[in-house]
């Protein structure tokens, strides 16, 4: 017979207990990948179509909690409100399989919401993996105006990276939004493109697939990679930009950046976002900085345009469709993390 003394016992119940622990938040914090919301109510009769503001920001915050008054990032001042205001962030949590982990939950949907309350916005739906949040939020006068809500998540197994979706009906358009967090590393790019594609091909329950939707918002950090022979000839480039008082010698050093952009290249050679547009853009790469710094780069990395927005629209005869952009830009001054978020802002026609 074995004897088991209470100290061995103690430690044979705790180790069960994490054992079933583990088990039950693997469970419940790991999603299906096709879990889905979906609600749909009576369809309303078409209206005068008009335009709508959409703010869109992006931002990989490297596992760090909100600590920064984020009202800036938001499209939000005395004198402008945006109709919606769309957030995606990106490793809210390290990649890092422990009990701190699997019990992680963002803080992030929260401290948004609390930001946005006080100007009149309300939810229209939020969907998150264990490091990535997708969050949609419009003005309270248009919330009735919004039908066939559905959500759905394409991930990787550790919920790390992937993608969320978020859609819904205006004015019958059908209108979507995709946060992804896409493979990491310069040599990854054919990676990248297959979970694009995978993304792309996962269609939403009752809704369809995103290349069904008239407007649609890819954004976040895509992670192309510039591939340039060094990162000090990358930063030589970037200061030259940041020095110039010359517009065109500026734009020059731009177009010599972004000829080695990898995401421009799959999108030319059709093997990602071919049939997506995205802005010009007008600014230094968003990746890689010294945390806490306003401007330094860690060139252990590339420098790299990792954060991107972009649309699309469905190019049918007489869908009446338009979308314009007013400014793609970054926000320097949130330091937190070696990225730093980027936003935009477009108008649709719905």
């Amino acid at each position: 017979m074995v004897k088991c003394n209470s100290t061995t016992l103690a430690a044979v119940t705790i180790s069960v207990a994490l054992i079933i622990g583990l088990t039950f938040s693997y469970t419940f914090f790991f999603p299906k990948e096709d879990d889905t919301f979906f609600i749909k109510p009576a369809k309303s009769e078409p209206q005068a179509p008009q335009l709508y503001s959409v703010h869109i920001v992006s931002w990989n915050v490297a596992g760090k909690k909100p600590t920064q008054k984020l009202l800036p990032l938001l499209g939000i001042n005395d004198t402008f409100k945006p109709d919606f205001v769309v957030v995606g962030i990106q490793e809210t949590v390290v990649a890092k399989f422990s009990l701190k982990y699997l019990m992680h939950t963002s803080k992030w949907p929260d401290t948004i919401e609390l930001e946005l309350e006080p100007y009149g916005y309300q939810r229209v739906d939020a969907v998150q993996n264990k490091a990535m949040d997708l969050m949609v939020y419009v003005k309270s006068e248009h919330a009735k105006k919004l039908e066939q809500f559905e959500s759905v998540s394409k991930s990787n197994y550790l919920q790390i990276k992937g993608g969320l979706s978020i859609r819904f009906d205006l004015n019958w358009k059908k209108i979507a939004f995709t946060n992804s967090h896409l493979p990491a590393g310069e040599t990854e790019n054919s990676e990248r493109e297959k979970q694009y594609n995978e993304i792309k091909d996962k269609p939403f329950t009752h809704s369809g697939y995103l290349s069904n939707h008239d407007y649609h918002f890819w954004f976040g950090d895509l992670n192309f990679r510039l591939k340039h022979e060094s990162p000090e000839y990358a930063l030589k480039v970037i200061n030259s930009i940041k020095e110039s008082t010359d517009p065109e010698l500026r734009k020059k050093d731009l177009e010599i950046l972004l000829h080695k952009d990898q995401l421009k290249i799959s999108q030319k050679n059709g093997r990602a976002f071919s049939d997506y547009e995205e802005p010009e853009i007008n600014f230094i790469p968003t990746y890689k900085f010294f945390e806490n710094t306003f401007s330094d780069y860690d060139l252990s990395r590339m420098p790299s345009y990792c954060d991107r927005i972009l649309t699309k629209k469905l190019e049918q005869p007489n869908n009446n469709l338009e979308i314009t952009n007013v400014y793609y830009e970054p926000k320097f001054q949130f330091t937190m993390s070696d990225h730093r978020p980027v936003t935009a802002l477009f108008y649709i026609k719905a």
